[in-house]
């Protein structure tokens, strides 16, 4: 039986959003806007990625025997940690000691990810498990779902410990499965990425070449081409190296901004976004956020699929 789509991303719009990963900022339907990835600096701390994604159409990794990129979560996996200012070693081809520790959605223990990444000089350990699976079509469209669980785990080689850990869900819609997978994969490990962010820059502050990050907290918004038109906006602004979609849940977006810009100048070029209806205002709140508010938009007014409304 068809089920509901899940509270959390109830149409494809808001899939297409957290979809973007970390390296690129869309308009819309048109060609990206600005390259995401900050670059690295000399000396920036190094890291060696752990992933083992199980979805409909087989597994992957990025170690071992066949190891690559490990498909689209493997490609999104690389863009966020690259977006905080690390320098990737590959760990294809290598083989990795199975030890039985730990929790059995993560591929390998935190000793056997310490050691490789040892002898791969990478000053950290990305150790991530990503299971997708089908979730169905989609009630009243002609879309399925697919619904992914991740678990990351942070490892600092210099104190041969974790530094974060996280565990998050994602969601994908499509016509076909396979690109509802790989959605639903791109986003647990935004959502895996964005929760271990805090931690990780504290332990290496330096490691992103470009300065800070400016929080925009958005309400109001009630369609795709709102969003767009913002983050095309912030995408084309000087001094923005980067748009990050965070979150989406009931009505509310969070972009992370990496900008060596002031809170009130992002809050300026937000302002300056040109939207199908309605305004957009915002706010400088403090050094690194902004809030923002569409005002004058309904889910219909631009005939585009909405995104999910504010709840209770």
């Amino acid at each position: 039986m068809p089920r509901p789509l899940p509270r959390l991303l109830r149409l494809p719009a808001a899939a297409a959003l957290v979809a973007l990963g970390a390296a690129t900022a869309r308009a819309g339907d048109g060609e990206p806007v600005r390259a995401a990835a900050a670059t690295p600096t000399a000396g920036a701390p190094t890291a060696v990625l752990l992933l083992v994604v199980t979805t409909p159409e087989g597994t992957a990794a990025t170690f071992g025997q066949g190891g690559g990129q490990a498909g689209p979560a493997g490609e999104a996996l690389a863009r966020e940690v690259e977006a905080l200012g690390f320098q990737l070693r590959s760990a294809a081809g290598q083989t990795v000691a199975v030890s039985g520790e730990g929790d059995p959605l993560l591929p390998v223990g935190d000793q056997a990810a310490l050691d490789l990444a040892r002898r791969l000089g990478a000053s950290s350990a990305w150790v991530v498990g990503l299971d997708v699976r089908p979730d169905g079509p989609i009630r009243g469209t002609r879309l399925t779902g697919a619904a992914g669980r991740g678990k990351l785990r942070v490892l600092d080689v210099a104190a041969g410990s974790a530094v974060a850990s996280a565990e998050a869900v994602g969601a994908g819609y499509d016509a076909a499965l396979a690109p509802a997978a790989a959605a639903a994969g791109r986003d647990a490990i935004a959502r895996l990425a964005a929760s271990v962010t805090g931690e990780v820059r504290s332990r290496w502050p330096k490691a992103a070449s470009g300065g800070p990050t400016v929080l925009i907290r958005l309400r109001g918004a009630r369609t795709w081409s709102s969003i767009s038109a913002i983050i095309h906006r912030l995408g084309a602004t000087e001094g923005v190296r980067a748009v990050h979609p965070r979150q989406v849940w009931q009505g509310r977006v969070a972009l992370a901004v990496d900008t060596g810009l002031s809170a009130a100048r992002v809050a300026a070029a937000v302002e300056r976004a040109r939207l199908p209806r309605g305004t957009v205002r915002a706010a400088a709140r403090g050094s690194a956020e902004v809030e923002a508010e569409v005002r004058g938009e309904t889910p219909f007014s631009s005939g585009v699929e909405a995104i999910p409304n504010e709840g209770p």
